[in-house]
């Protein structure tokens, strides 16, 4: 069994945004030349999450109005009275529950597959940040 990783950075420009890193991951598999297995996509932060799902600039703007509306920024959180790195981002750790922070993907005959409407998106809840990462491992033959 093969197993290979790497770490894709990203930055991130608005409060919620959804980055599709499907790109990223067939470049991965392309350049890597894996056959068939499975990729593990994986968010390495608590206020960020990886989620497959229809690439759709509408729902991208529904998802964030639902988002914001779900844990307001700004509300009296405690965290934000005690936290860690002084981000008064309890809203953002809030979100993060409702999101993966990985997901799983098959590789078959050296394709990666998604359904029709699939995408693979870094999903960030405490943005802007210059520097997020994800990592990309494929286990298989």
């Amino acid at each position: 069994m093969n197993f290979i990783t790497s770490r894709l950075e990203i930055s991130s420009h608005e409060p919620i945004e959804l980055i599709d890193i499907t790109p990223h991951l067939q470049e991965f598999a392309k350049k890597n030349r894996v056959e068939n297995g499975v990729i593990v996509i994986t968010s390495q932060h608590t206020t960020a999450g990886i989620k497959i799902n229809e690439k759709c600039e509408q729902l991208a703007k529904d998802l964030k109005v639902f988002l914001k509306k779900l844990a307001p920024p700004g509300e009296n959180y405690h965290h934000n009275h005690e936290a860690l790195d002084g981000r008064n981002n309890a809203h953002s750790h809030l979100l993060s529950y409702l999101f993966s922070t990985s997901e799983t993907v098959i590789v078959k005959n050296g394709e990666i597959r998604l359904g029709n409407w699939q995408s693979i998106f870094f999903v960030e809840l405490d943005g802007p940040r210059p520097n997020r990462n994800v990592v990309m491992t494929y286990m298989g033959m």
